[in-house]
Order: structure tokens, then sequence, then C-alpha cells
């Protein structure tokens, strides 16, 4: 008995490998096509990107931040409180200059606490004498750490925190920093530049230390606004810091 199948079974076989040939020409034009269109989308983001002359793309640089700060909680009376805040919105501004200088101009808005306001305009110059550098305008000054992991400031932060336009000039080397600075201060107010500073910290991986020194601790910010009228001017503070991580 014979079975004559084979002309029907090559012509089956036939249309499988033209359906998987078609199939494969298809997905090759697809990836090309898909190839074409990143090409394409590349050299537009070429087109647009910001060339090394252009000033907001190369010498400017913007930063923010903005805090929203919740609270609830219960009192010692058993009541119950809630807020809800701003608390703070900062909007960072850097300029390069040149080589040798750069600015930089930050504002800062707290609800409750502080209106908008210029907080740092500062001008900074590289190398001015010899590897001095040179920090010139408002700016806070070098006197002492406040790092935490709190949410709130610390206390020592709220009392110290010293924030005038002033000189200061420094240099670092090999983890040391040394600073010196001048500034005219709020409290008995003369035509003179006669408040001073300086500061001096080392660090390296796992070790920091540090002492700053300013003529007047009745020039922090708290101090001043607050008890300014019934500090004396010549009133110098020391502040000493360390950190050993194990």
């Amino acid at each position: 008995m014979k079975t004559v199948n084979l002309p029907l079974a090559g012509t089956a076989l036939a249309l499988l490998t033209l359906g998987a040939s078609t199939q494969a020409l298809a997905d090759e034009a697809f990836e090309r096509e898909v190839r074409n269109r990143l090409e394409k989308l590349e050299q537009i983001r070429t087109v647009d990107a910001p060339s090394g002359n252009n000033l907001l793309g190369d010498k400017l640089t913007l930063e923010g931040l903005v805090e929203i700060e919740g609270v609830v909680g219960e009192g010692f009376d058993d009541e119950s409180y809630s807020d809800l805040v701003v608390a703070t919105v900062e909007l960072v501004m850097n300029a390069q200059l040149n080589d040798k200088v750069a600015a930089e101009l930050a504002f800062l808005y707290e609800e409750d606490e502080t209106d908008l306001d210029v907080d740092v305009a500062t001008l900074a110059f590289a190398d001015l004498i010899g590897p001095v550098d040179m920090l010139i305008g408002k700016q806070y000054l070098p006197f002492g750490r406040f790092e935490t992991a709190l949410v709130n400031d610390t206390l020592v932060l709220e009392l110290a925190e010293t924030r005038k336009t002033a000189a200061l000039f420094g240099l670092q080397q090999d983890g040391l920093t040394l600073g010196a600075y001048v500034f005219d201060g709020s409290v008995d107010r003369e035509q003179n530049v006669e408040n001073y500073g300086f500061t001096l910290n080392f660090e390296q991986d796992n070790l920091q230390a540090g002492v700053d020194y300013i003529s007047s601790l009745a020039e922090s910010d708290a101090l001043a606004d607050e008890l300014g009228a019934d500090l004396e001017s010549d009133d110098g503070a020391f502040a000493v810091s360390g950190q050993l991580d194990l």
C-alpha cells in the first residue's frame, strides 16, 4: 500500500519557512526604524544641548529646597494640637565667572519665621594671595559646628549661628583649614569694621577637630535680634568641636 503525502509536507514546510522569513524581515525593518528614530532624537538632543560658551548652561547652576513640616501631638494638659507649615523654601544660584572668581546668591523663606530675604550673597576669589582664598559678602561665619540628626535646629545653633557681611581669608592643605575674618556688627555699631574671628580645623577620614573664635558673641543672629541692647559687643567666645568615627 502506497502513501503519497510528500508533496503536501513539502508545501507545508515551504509555507512555514516563508512565514518565518517574512516575520524575520518585519522584525529587522522594525528594529531598523527604531534605531533611526533613536539616532534622530540623539541628533536633536545634541543640537539643543547648551554649548560651552552658553552662560546659562555652563557657568550658572540653580539649586532649590522645599520642606513642608507637619506636627501632630498632645500636650501635657491632654490638649491635642496639629500644625502644617512651609518650613523652608531655598533657592541658590551659583555662577563660575572665570577660573578664579565665583559668585553665590541664595534666597530663603521660612513661614512664621523668616520673610523672603537674601540669605547669602558672596564673591569667592581663589588664590588671591598665593594659596590664600577670599570670600566676601553676606555669609554664615565659620564659628562652631552644628551637625545634627535632629529634625529641628539645636539650641546651640539657634544661639551661635552668625550671618554677617564679612571678608573671610583662608587656605586649605592636607586636611587642615585655617581662616580669619573681619566684619562690621550690629551691636554698638560704629563706622569701623571692628569685629573679627578665626577658625582652625583638621579633618581626615575618621577624625575631625577644630577650634573657632569670634570677638563678639552678641553678634550672633539670635542674640543681636533679641538681646543686642543688653549685651556688650566685646563679649568674645570660643567654640571647640571634635568627632571620632570608629
